[in-house]
């Protein structure tokens, strides 16, 4: 029994690359065409039926390029080595920009210049706010 949820989580995890991919190459081939080739040129680098051998022996490889693809032409996917503390915090920031989205939302009072002007600073460094002018 085991043996058979591991090969269908196996299977299903196959599948969802194989989507995951023909999404990113059908959005990439409209926007990016030189990440598309790079993406095409990985996808066909899969085996046909991709076993934990060819992870073990080959998946790193492939994984790192993927990676650099990612970071070269979409700027994502970088390690930026962050400690358990900071991810806490990133975590916490991500929380609060979520809740004061969700104020916005529920305030009717709110003139559109007022959110206009938090969505546009809410992510920013303090020094970059300190530059937009004030409402």
């Amino acid at each position: 029994l085991d043996l058979a949820l591991a090969l269908d989580r196996a299977l299903d995890l196959a599948l969802a690359l194989d989507r995951a991919l023909d999404r990113a190459l059908d959005r990439a081939e409209r926007v990016a065409p030189s990440f598309a080739l790079e993406l095409r040129s990985l996808k066909k680098r899969l085996p046909q039926k991709m076993t934990q051998e060819w992870w073990t022996i080959q998946g790193a490889d492939w994984r790192e390029e993927l990676r650099a693809a990612m970071i070269k032409h979409r700027d994502i996917g970088h390690d930026w080595g962050f400690s358990k503390a900071q991810l806490v915090l990133l975590r916490e920031y991500g929380y609060a920009n979520y809740l004061l989205l969700d104020c916005m939302n529920a305030a009717r009072s709110l003139t559109k210049s007022t959110r206009d002007w938090v969505e546009a600073t809410m992510c920013l460094p303090q020094a970059e706010i300190d530059k937009i002018p004030r409402l």
